[in-house]
């Protein structure tokens, strides 16, 4: 089975995130759709998974841009499940995110 890099999934995340910044959606979804981007750098998964995964993240996105916060987190999960990461609640982890972290990007 050929596998592919998931490099490209997270060029095309990368180029989307930009339009977050005009409109009013809730940070959660925002800053889970960058971490699923930072996620998955460097895995490998087959070409299926990565079409799978490619439509979840889309479909992430446009829920978030509407404002559909939930929805887009239990997608996220779903794309997330399918690369083999753990899933995330969207909640801010205020516990384990160092201060220096936050001073770096406040989003």
């Amino acid at each position: 089975m050929r596998l592919y890099n998931a490099k490209s999934l997270i060029i095309a995340l990368f180029s989307t995130i930009h339009i977050f910044a005009y409109s009013s959606v809730i940070a959660g979804c925002k800053t889970e759709l960058r971490n699923l981007a930072n996620d998955l750098s460097g895995i490998k998964l087959s070409h299926q998974k990565t079409q799978s995964l490619a439509a979840s993240i889309l479909m992430a996105r446009e829920h978030c841009l509407r404002n559909k916060e939930s929805k887009s987190i239990e997608l996220i999960n779903e794309a997330r499940t399918l690369a083999g990461l753990g899933v995330i609640t969207g909640e801010f982890d205020w516990e384990n995110v160092p201060i220096e972290k936050l001073e770096e990007s406040p989003n």
